[in-house]
């Protein structure tokens, strides 16, 4: 049986793991409170973000983010979901923009962005599938930003007050950290639908289909074909080490079981008793009556000789009850036997005694 189990975990098995995406999320409101115009830095850990903005404010919220992943090999995927912010020229008064700086200076800025963005209608296949995202008024493009040079990015932010009014002022960004280069056989990132930048995006694995727009360019993760090969295999790993200590460790607990059961039985088992015990037990019960031994002849002649012999004076035993032993005494178990004595014989014939005819 063991070497069956054993050849089961040696031989190649798949599983598939659908791990649940792990998003930081935060709201713009926290994280520009109190900095007074100051950049504030906030670590990504490798895990995507949502900022969210959304809220009448009663005073201008202004704020430099400076956001940071662990090693140059990423780079940052943004994508814009929603916006309410108004709508003026160059963006004056709200606006949001992307960068990065060299030490202290600011190496490059993108354009600032503004206006109303509609979250993207996802347009759906007779069998519920996703076909297209439609965009709206705001193509794709305009949604996007990409971060592959360095792995800090910088963000400003400006938002006045809402007139009286008006809608609150709304903003929903989803930035994914990415892999710039990724191998066809990593269990953790995979590869995006379409190319971005100057070099290939790769995200986590999980972040395919879950609902959210991780990858940037024309092809998204949210697309039902590449949902399809997620499921089907790229998303599998060899899991013979977890099978060999399952295995290990179903062997173990079967014979701990085994040894508890052993111990079990050994307690319950009655003792037999010691060498000195039965002496002490034999010492107590007398000797028994021992034949005189046979004389010459037979029959007729025998028991005249045991007739005619004096008698002997009647050995001393031990003292008896007064009333009979009950069922639980006389059924008591042989290690601990009330009467240990075994009771006198009836008759005791001499060595080749016959049986007396009637006269």
């Amino acid at each position: 049986m063991l070497e069956v189990l054993v050849l089961l975990a040696m031989a190649p098995r798949r599983v598939e793991v659908r791990k649940v995406p792990e998003y930081s999320h935060h709201k713009l409101e926290d994280l520009c409170a109190g900095t007074e115009g100051e950049k504030k830095e906030v670590k990504l850990h490798n895990k995507p973000l949502v900022l969210t903005l959304n809220s009448t404010l009663r005073f201008m919220l202004k704020c430099h983010l400076e956001l940071e992943l662990h090693s140059n090999q990423f780079g940052f995927s943004v994508f814009t979901e929603e916006m309410n912010f108004e709508r003026t020229e160059s963006c004056s008064r709200d606006f949001y923009q992307f960068g990065r700086d060299f030490l202290l200076f600011t190496s490059h800025k993108g354009r600032k962005r503004c206006g109303e963005v509609r979250a993207a209608r996802r347009v759906l296949r007779e069998d519920g599938t996703l076909l297209r995202l439609d965009y709206g008024r705001t193509s794709r493009a305009q949604r996007e930003y990409v971060e592959d040079v360095d792995k800090e990015m910088d963000l400003w932010l400006a938002v006045h007050p809402s007139a009286r009014g008006e809608p609150a002022k709304q903003l929903r960004l989803v930035i994914t950290p990415f892999k710039k280069q990724c191998a066809g056989d990593d269990y953790y990132y995979r590869r995006c639908p379409s190319k971005a930048g100057s070099g290939q995006q790769c995200i986590k694995r999980e972040l395919f289909c879950d609902g959210q727009i991780n990858c940037g360019g024309t092809e998204k993760d949210e697309q039902q074909e590449y949902c399809l090969q997620h499921l089907g295999g790229a998303d599998m790993f060899i899991t013979i080490p977890i099978i060999i200590l399952i295995v290990v460790f179903s062997v173990v607990g079967l014979m701990f079981l085994l040894f508890l059961v052993k111990m079990c039985s050994s307690h319950l088992k009655p003792k037999r008793p010691g060498p000195r015990q039965v002496e002490q037990t034999m010492s107590l019960c007398p000797a028994p009556p021992v034949a005189p031994p046979a004389r010459e002849g037979r029959g007729l002649r025998a028991l005249q000789a045991q007739l005619s012999s004096p008698p002997s004076a009647p050995e001393e035993h031990a003292p008896l009850p007064s009333l009979p032993p009950s069922y639980t005494e006389a059924v008591s178990t042989p290690s601990t036997p009330l009467y240990p004595c075994a009771p006198p014989k009836y008759t005791e014939l001499p060595e080749g005694g016959s049986t007396l005819a009637p006269l």
